[in-house]
């Protein structure tokens, strides 16, 4: 925020700071929708691969039903109150899930780390704001530090003037 408001003029400052809090929001709103959509599509593909490694296992296709709820619902009671189920079966579902979760958050930090690198590169091409830079103060916080200004004018101007120049 702050870097935005240094490289604007001073009569834009509100404008520039209403445009970047506006630009984050946006811009928040639509990682958070991209990353929602990346994380439950590697969870819709890899969720299932869970379930079906648990019937060679020896589940029963009946208890399916009720190992999708109990996994949904993560509570380790309903899961072993599913008809069928043994430990082995528990504990390879369990991890099944885990490595589902895994691989959908890495699916999502691998979009944002692309989206952030985009970024990076674009932050390149800004154009630097030096010549803006310099010792009068746009808007002081007392009244006496305008005298800095004043007086550094005037000297100006003295000098001007005993240069034989007009003011």
């Amino acid at each position: 925020m702050a870097a935005s408001q240094f490289a604007t003029p001073t009569e834009l400052i509100a404008l520039t700071s209403s445009m970047m809090i506006c630009v984050r929001s946006l811009g928040g709103s639509i990682g958070l929708a991209i990353n929602n959509a990346v994380l439950h599509s590697a969870l819709d593909k890899e969720l299932p691969k869970v379930v079906a490694a648990a019937l060679p296992l020896g589940l029963p296709a009946s208890s399916l039903g009720d190992l999708i709820q109990a996994l949904a619902s993560q509570n380790k009671q309903a899961i072993a109150t599913v008809p069928g189920i043994t430990l082995q079966i528990a504990e390879a579902v369990v991890r099944g899930m885990k490595r589902a979760y895994v691989v959908a958050f890495r699916n999502s930090w691998i979009v944002s780390a692309a989206f952030s690198a985009l970024l990076v590169i674009t932050c390149l091409f800004i154009k630097e704001q030096a010549e803006a830079f310099d010792k009068r103060i746009d808007a002081p916080v007392e009244s006496g530090s305008q005298g800095f200004y004043d007086e550094e004018k005037n000297r100006e101007a003295t000098v001007q003037v005993s240069h034989g120049e007009n003011v």
